[in-house]
């Protein structure tokens, strides 16, 4: 192993990392779920919320929701659902898990490849720390963001093992797990690249003319550019699938902007200014956002400049790189794995993000830890270890302060307003959480002012929506809704709720509508059956509900509602027998189902089965008091 370091220092340094990853991040785990995204992964996806079932587990390697195909994000997600049901600590504790696993890899892949323990230790440090990191790990959301991560660095530690003795043996678990984190999140697209550059440094594996590169004293594999080239091919072909995977999946859902909608040039522009933001929050990481808008066109001079920075830093270090290949190699590590996400193909409403930049900064991390030279005097050393020290030691603090406004949607919200301007998304959400604390007025001047921002910010419309018909304003409620469809209407759960609306006024036509609109849009919501079903019953067209209720079951075969509603009209029509095996399953799943019991006690008085009849009546009084009347209305379970 290429490394000139004591199991004690490679020990000794683990336990640091781990030690200040907890440390910063203690907190977390007590946070909860959030209302911007935490409701497409978590809250509100009821194929997460079912756990690990083979038809979820189906669902995660087959569905594009929320704009990717990361079946392993959903599974992990799955899993804790599984382990937590909806308790938010235990989310948030697999991600801060996942983040110190990413790290403590970071520093053992780094350590193998250089055998310089404190400096790749250095780069670990800065890694696990950085504000702008907090997003990735505080935000339920951002599961890809760490999961995807974690691969990464064991593709780069199985990069490191084949490297050392190249065989398909080894080749084999670098693909596999490259694999397994394209499954969790495409960034992986550019770790190709990656690995390219790292074969120029530390690795030594280029050869020009027959003259070795950087080489290191103990990598002895040394390859032409060609090979390395054709050796990373069957990596490239997965990440130019995974790309067009995903660029699909983004237009399915309307996330990739048209160009109409937003130029070319527009893009480019904001890219390089974007390149120069990223440098600027990681040496100033104060005023950080959950969301930053897009500024739409930038004036002149500030593309200029940022080409002008950008191309001046390059021209600088491209210059020294013979002499200084960890400059060019972090560098290009920086700006390589930025493209994906830097705006050219233009994915929502911002202008940058900060967990964009989880895996990008580690080529800026590398370009500091190494730019020391090794060969100072003591004094030297020791204050260049001093401010490495109180560096870590500021971001910690910073990323422990930033961690603590992911604590709710209010706190996030509230500072996102107070450290930007024109944030549409940020008055929206807050407005939300305001109303969802009974801080109704303020809300809807929130709502409000998300409007006068952008007029056509379908969010503020649908939660007005949801408010107006919380309180009852079913009119208000209807035109928001309608005014959001307009902007967005392939939204199941404005269809959904509209149907709800219509059939609490009797308008049952209207309610089958948008239940089957809401079908269209997510044909595997077993609940959204069940509740045409109920509809289509009420509207007297039994048959049809019939058939609803059906495919509730088939979608969810555990589903006691949709069992027992099916039985209801099965027992009015007179099929007795058919109706008591419904009856019979919905209490199989259900057992404390009083509907279930007494409308079931019904049907075997009908069959003379007084005895067990009296049974189950007398079971559905004890669960439910109400149904020691003689007369009950029918209940359904929606």
């Amino acid at each position: 192993m290429p490394i000139n370091c004591s199991r004690n220092t490679k020990a000794f340094i683990c336990i640091i990392l781990a030690t200040i990853v907890l440390a910063v991040f203690r907190n977390v785990p007590e946070f909860g779920f959030l209302g911007y995204d935490d409701n497409i992964y978590v809250t509100k996806n009821h194929h997460v919320l079912a756990g690990l079932t083979w038809e979820s587990m189906r669902w995660a390697f087959t569905s594009l929701e929320a704009g990717f195909w990361h079946p392993l994000t959903w599974l992990s997600l799955m899993l804790d659902q599984e382990l937590y049901g909806m308790h938010a600590g235990g989310y948030h504790g697999t991600n801060v898990l996942l983040h110190l696993g990413n790290t403590l890899l970071l520093f053992l892949a780094l350590m193998r490849m250089t055998g310089a323990p404190w400096r790749s230790g250095l780069v670990a440090a800065l890694f696990a720390l950085h504000p702008l990191h907090v997003e990735s790990v505080a935000w339920i959301a951002q599961r890809k963001d760490v999961l995807s991560t974690f691969f990464w660095m064991l593709t780069l530690l199985c990069y490191v093992r084949y490297v050392e003795g190249p065989g398909w043996q080894r080749y084999l678990p670098v693909m596999v797990v490259f694999i397994l984190g394209l499954m969790s999140k495409a960034m992986l697209v550019t770790l190709p690249c990656v690995l390219l550059l790292l074969d120029y440094w530390p690795l030594g594996r280029l050869r020009y003319g027959g003259s070795m590169v950087n080489r290191h004293r103990l990598m002895i594999n040394e390859r032409s550019i060609s090979y390395l080239l054709l050796e990373k091919m069957p990596l490239v072909i997965l990440s130019v699938l995974s790309i067009g995977l995903t660029f699909y999946a983004e237009r399915g859902i309307g996330a990739v902007a048209a160009l109409q909608n937003l130029p070319l040039d527009t893009r480019i522009a904001n890219a390089f200014t974007s390149y120069v933001i990223y440098i600027y929050m990681t040496l100033w990481p104060l005023d950080l956002a959950v969301f930053y808008p897009h500024p739409g066109s930038l004036p002149w001079w500030q593309t200029v400049s940022a080409f002008l920075i950008l191309g001046g830093i390059s021209a600088c270090i491209f210059f020294n790189a013979k002499k200084h290949p960890y400059l060019a190699v972090g560098w290009l590590w920086y700006l390589v794995t930025l493209i994906p996400v830097i705006g050219i193909i233009q994915i929502g409403a911002h202008a940058y993000a900060d967990r964009y930049t989880y895996v990008p900064l580690i080529g800026i991390f590398i370009m500091s830890a190494w730019i020391v030279p090794g060969k100072v005097n003591i004094f030297w050393k020791r204050m260049t270890w001093a401010v490495a020290v109180g560096a870590l030691a500021l971001t910690g603090y910073l990323s422990f302060i930033q961690a603590g406004y992911w604590q709710n949607d209010l706190t996030l919200f509230r500072h996102a307003l107070t450290v930007t301007e024109g944030n549409y998304v940020a008055e929206g959400l807050y407005a939300t959480a305001l109303i969802e604390r009974r801080h109704t007025q303020e809300g809807l001047v929130h709502y409000q002012k998300a409007l006068a921002i952008k007029p056509n910010y379908e969010p503020a419309y649908y939660g007005l929506a949801v408010y107006f018909q919380r309180v009852g304003k079913y009119d208000e409620a209807i035109l928001n809704y309608r005014h959001f469809l307009a902007i967005d209407p392939k939204h199941a759960g404005a269809h959904e709720n509209l149907a709800v609306i219509y059939t609490q006024r009797g308008d049952y036509p209207k309610a089958v509508f948008h239940y089957r609109e809401a079908i269209n849009i997510d044909p595997t919501n077993a609940a959204l059956y069940n509740k045409l079903g109920n509809a289509l019953r009420k509207d007297k067209r039994e048959e049809e509900a019939i058939i609803a209720y059906g495919e509730a079951i088939r979608l969810q075969p555990r589903h006691a509602g949709a069992h027992n509603n099916i039985a209801m009209i099965l027992l009015r029509k007179g099929k007795t027998e058919a109706a008591i095996g419904h009856f019979r399953q919905a209490l199989i799943l259900q057992p404390e189902y009083a509907n279930a019991h007494y409308y079931l006690s019904a049907a075997l008085r009908k069959q003379g089965k007084w005895q067990e009849a009296r049974q189950h009546e007398d079971r559905a009084g004890q669960i439910n008091p109400a149904y020691q009347r003689k007369h009950k209305d029918d209940h359904e379970q929606e």
